[in-house]
């Protein structure tokens, strides 16, 4: 059998098929020549195969220059969990108050700064008191554990202090007004207000042709002082004092006894006489000095003094400076008497209250009034010259509450159980 396969113009292949699985290929060219492939069955296969390799190998670099490929893209590197670690182990705390200015205490300590403030390099673990004071308000404690080193944000509201009034009058009218020894640049009548309590003032009234009225005001609250002074109106003028030599009169060698000298003698006697009968003095000085001096509510001085010319009897005696208790005595002081009372030691006028309660973090009303921090807790700056209340609050528990005075010691220290209910 014989097939013949048109390949081109000048070639004819013609394949001869008489036995199965031997074919001859006769391929007639223009040229005349004749080449025979035997076995063409099993030699066509493995060159159509490279052909379709070769092809295939061409399509794919054709197509790699002609669409190139995207450029994969980088691996994503996920970074590592990112791990603080203190630096160190201290704390910080970060102080502010309304208002502003107010002076900060650690442990006690005075740092030196004002709010806002910092805190810094303070030990964990630790146990610390912040302390706020500002003039004319209340001073704020609280305690805080500084266990992380995270800072801790302080924010406190201080309360303003009370303050009081003293309404002054006087007889006559228009006089000048000092408190402490200071101008007011006020005239009676009016008020003085944003006074500190609880304190006394000094108050002196000045007016032309009377002489100075001076005298003490003890303000304790909010309730307005009211203070009445009378001022002394001094002689239209007084008579020059006369002279010792010119008063002296020498006696006649021959006196008459129709002319008594008695009365040239009356001013001479006056003069001389050093203090009028039923008087004393007394002299007063105080550790620390420049303490006022009332004796009889009169002002006399700051010490150390020496008062001359006080009635006999009995008298009061009064000694106060600023930041100390009241020294207050009464005396009996004979005629022509001279007493001293030595050096008075003043006492601080605040001190300080501590208070712990089992179990702790139990509320607390001083004097009546709930206070920020919880048990335990120490009040310090708690003025002696008044007595004090204190009540603890817990819940499930009953109250506990006691009075106290600070007169005899600076201190108070209270450790209470409380009762459940």
């Amino acid at each position: 059998r014989s097939i013949l396969v048109k390949q081109a113009a000048e070639e004819d292949i013609v394949v001869h098929g008489a036995t199965p699985g031997a074919t001859a290929v006769t391929a007639k060219t223009a040229g005349g020549e004749v080449y025979a492939i035997a076995q063409a069955k099993r030699a066509v296969r493995p060159l159509l195969l490279g052909g379709v390799a070769v092809v295939l190998i061409a399509v794919g670099y054709a197509g790699y220059r002609l669409w190139p490929s995207k450029p994969e893209p980088p691996p994503v590197t996920r970074p590592e969990p990112r791990v603080e670690v203190p630096v160190g182990d201290y704390g910080s705390f970060q102080v502010n108050s309304t208002p502003a200015g107010a002076r900060v205490f650690l442990n006690g300590k005075d740092t030196g700064q004002n709010t806002p403030a910092r805190l810094e390099r303070l030990s964990l673990g630790e146990e610390y008191e912040i302390r706020l004071e500002k003039d004319k308000y209340r001073e704020k404690t609280r305690s805080f554990a500084l266990t992380s080193t995270a800072p801790i944000v302080v924010d406190e509201t201080l309360a303003p202090l009370p303050v009081g009034t003293i309404e002054i009058s006087s007889t006559p009218l228009g006089a000048t007004i000092f408190v402490e020894g200071k101008p007011t640049g006020l005239a009676t009548p009016n008020r003085i207000e944003h006074l500190e309590i609880p304190r006394t003032y000094l108050i002196r009234l000045t007016h032309p042709g009377h002489a100075d009225w001076s005298g003490s005001v003890e303000v304790r609250d909010l309730e307005p002082v009211k203070l009445a002074a009378a001022l002394t109106a001094m002689p239209a003028s007084l008579p020059p004092p006369v002279p010792r030599e010119q008063a002296a009169v020498k006696p006649s060698k021959k006196p008459e006894p129709a002319k008594p000298s008695a009365p040239e003698r009356k001013p001479e006697r006056v003069i001389e006489e050093p203090s009028r009968s039923g008087t004393a003095s007394l002299r007063i000085d105080s550790d620390p000095s420049g303490a006022d001096v009332y004796i009889n509510a009169e002002f006399k001085g700051q010490t150390p003094v020496s008062a001359g010319n006080l009635p006999s009897g009995n008298i009061k005696v009064l000694v106060s400076k600023e930041g100390f208790l009241k020294y207050t005595s009464n005396l009996a002081l004979k005629s022509g008497e001279s007493r001293s009372l030595g050096t008075i030691q003043l006492e601080g006028l605040y001190g300080e209250v501590s208070i712990s309660s089992t179990p702790p973090a139990a509320a607390i009303y001083f004097d009546g009034e709930l206070i920020a921090p919880k048990t335990p807790v120490t009040i310090r700056k708690v003025p002696r010259d008044r007595p004090h209340s204190v009540k603890l609050k817990l819940d499930g528990h009953r109250p506990w509450e006691t009075t106290f005075e600070m007169r005899d010691s600076d201190s108070k220290r209270y450790n209470v159980t409380l009762e459940k209910d």
